[in-house]
């Protein structure tokens, strides 16, 4: 059975509510640029297996290259993850995927980090990979979580509001 199998995951669109007085437009605009989805990516292991919570839920399975201490050890392109710590996350075109992706920016030592489906740690070079069940650093039903987050991710950046990537090594287990 693969982490995630035993959870549900669910996800959900979140609504905001208007005080009922009126504002004046620019006020409601600067209310909702200040707005943000939080994404979180706690590690499991130095694999580097985790899971991907949204706002605080549960959202999925992520996959990444192996972890290293680059502060101690020489980075590996092509085989080693992003550094923890906090990144936007906007959605723009991939030239190497010729498509719409979401693109983790700012990343230090590393450039053109996206979050996409894949299956193996292979498929990453540096980048996150999602899916639904996770075990033995396989990742499937890759394409079908891609496609929820790309929705979820769009509609926040449609409110006008920033995503921020959070990735936390805090309980690494191997």
């Amino acid at each position: 059975m693969g982490i995630l199998s035993t959870h549900r995951v669910n996800w959900r669109c979140r609504g905001y509510r208007l005080p009922d007085q009126e504002f004046p437009l620019q006020q409601q605009w600067d209310a909702a640029k200040t707005r943000a989805m939080n994404l979180l990516l706690k590690r499991l292991n130095k694999l580097t297996e985790g899971i991907l919570f949204i706002d605080g839920l549960l959202f999925c399975g992520t996959l990444e290259d192996a972890w290293r201490d680059l502060s101690r050890q020489q980075k590996v392109p092509g085989e080693t993850c992003i550094p923890a710590g906090a990144y936007q996350v906007i959605i723009d075109h991939s030239a190497r995927f010729q498509k719409m992706m979401p693109h983790v920016l700012n990343v230090p030592h590393f450039e053109g980090i996206r979050i996409h489906s894949g299956n193996t740690r292979r498929d990453t070079e540096g980048c996150i990979l999602l899916g639904r069940h996770l075990q033995e650093c396989v990742i499937s039903e890759s394409r079908a979580t891609v496609e929820r987050f790309m929705t979820v991710l769009q509609n926040a950046l449609n409110r006008g509001e920033e995503v921020w990537l959070t990735i936390s090594d805090d309980g690494l287990l191997i």
